[in-house]
């Protein structure tokens, strides 16, 4: 996935989702696979719902974590990358 702060994030649309309040199960319906976020993954996960770009979840993780801006988009980066890696987002 190529990605800029202009990039819009998707989450992928054959998930199942399974909120527990302070962590969400997310299942890939073609998969046996399940993956656990909680904290800070957790808001971003939930921020991504909106249909943000990564700009926009960069604006929110640096408001919300009270982060350094080139610390926060290197963390960013890598959780997205993983997601897309786990094809539980799309472009």
């Amino acid at each position: 996935m190529r990605l800029d702060r202009d990039t819009l994030i998707r989450i992928a649309g054959d998930i199942t989702e399974r909120d527990l309040g302070d962590e969400i199960i997310v299942i890939k319906n073609s998969g046996s696979e399940f993956h656990t976020f909680r904290d800070t993954a957790l808001d971003i996960w939930k921020k991504a719902h909106e249909g943000l770009s990564a700009g926009e979840l960069l604006a929110f993780v640096m408001k919300e974590y009270s982060v350094a801006e080139d610390q926060a988009w290197q963390d960013l980066v890598a959780f997205l990358h993983d997601l897309d890696d786990k094809k539980l987002i799309r472009d």
